[in-house]
């Protein structure tokens, strides 16, 4: 069954992030996995599906899970159910992204799960017991994220999880040697703005075989819906200055002079700050280490926390 197909059908029942993992997955052969308290909610925007309730079964009405699983299934995945309790952790100044779950073994109103979608039953069986049992390896091979991008998740996850879970200053110091535009492909900030082609963080903005698997992405993208791909290409462009916990910021024209980076084009904010939104230009000695400036002031960043991407 094409791409082209699942997308026809499901475009409008699933939030676009959503849908692109389920994409990619079947055509690549691959496996994935997305909450179902996605699944409902963008289902239920649709289908007025009911919310979500303390009890997995209750989850949906009968009626809403025989759709989506009839949907699952017409398109030749099997999936497994997670037996774990989870919920949100919400990322500060992430624009309510989310970098960590907390996992509970007694359910509440507000739990949710992880659907595991597969090839078979028993693939996402497989892949959800990896999963549950913390196998980042296996785990990692399910979902086709290349082995140098798995063991540097395995490296520095422990130090990210002590704050919100988020890789992206350890991708870029990875990065530092190489000089300004990185490739876009590789891009896993543009998440927090609706556009990125991969759905890991690579060990660095230069991996080869993170690169490649954002090649493949988007030349599926490409193949079901050209004006989607290209509006996650855009999204994926840019200069985004990245802090932990006063936003990220994406400026969408630039013009590299030296280590200077002039800005231009539209200005986007997880958190709208004055300052940082009216920057004109950057000037920077190394990613996590700049100066922006305004028409009237100027103001240092710098410090592990911080960070400077330019695609």
């Amino acid at each position: 069954m094409s791409a082209l197909v699942i997308y026809k059908e499901l475009h409008k029942a699933l939030t676009p992030t959503a849908l692109r993992e389920v994409i990619v997955a079947h055509e690549n052969i691959k496996c994935t996995r997305q909450s179902l308290k996605e699944w409902c909610s963008a289902l239920g925007m649709a289908r007025k599906v009911n919310s979500l309730f303390a009890d997995i079964k209750d989850w949906l009405s009968v009626e809403s899970w025989r759709i989506l699983e009839h949907a699952i299934r017409r398109y030749g995945f099997g999936f497994a159910i997670g037996t774990r309790r989870i919920s949100n952790n919400l990322d500060q100044g992430k624009g309510g992204w989310s970098n960590l779950v907390r996992v509970s073994d007694i359910a509440s109103a507000n739990d949710d799960a992880y659907i595991y979608l597969a090839p078979s039953d028993s693939i996402a069986n497989t892949f959800r017991i990896a999963d549950e049992s913390g196998e980042d390896s296996r785990v990692a091979l399910h979902l086709g994220i290349p082995n140098c991008c798995s063991e540097f998740f395995s490296l520095v996850w422990p130090a990210a999880a002590r704050h919100q879970g988020d890789l992206c200053t350890y991708s870029c110091a990875m990065s530092e040697e190489h000089d300004y535009p990185w490739d876009w492909h590789t891009n896993i900030v543009g998440q927090y703005f609706g556009g990125s082609v991969i759905s890991f963080f690579p060990c660095s903005f230069h991996c080869a075989n993170a690169r490649s698997t954002g090649i493949k992405a988007f030349s599926i993208l490409s193949s079901v819906n050209r004006d989607w791909a290209e509006s996650v290409r855009g999204l994926s462009k840019g200069v985004f200055v990245y802090t932990e916990y006063g936003g990220v910021h994406r400026w969408s024209e630039y013009k590299i002079i030296g280590k200077q980076i002039l800005l231009s084009g539209k200005v986007k904010s997880t958190i709208y700050d004055d300052t940082m939104c009216n920057a004109r230009a950057i000037e920077y000695l190394t990613p996590h280490d700049m100066i922006l400036r305004t028409d009237s002031q100027s103001f240092h960043l710098s410090g592990a926390d911080v960070a400077l991407f330019i695609f």
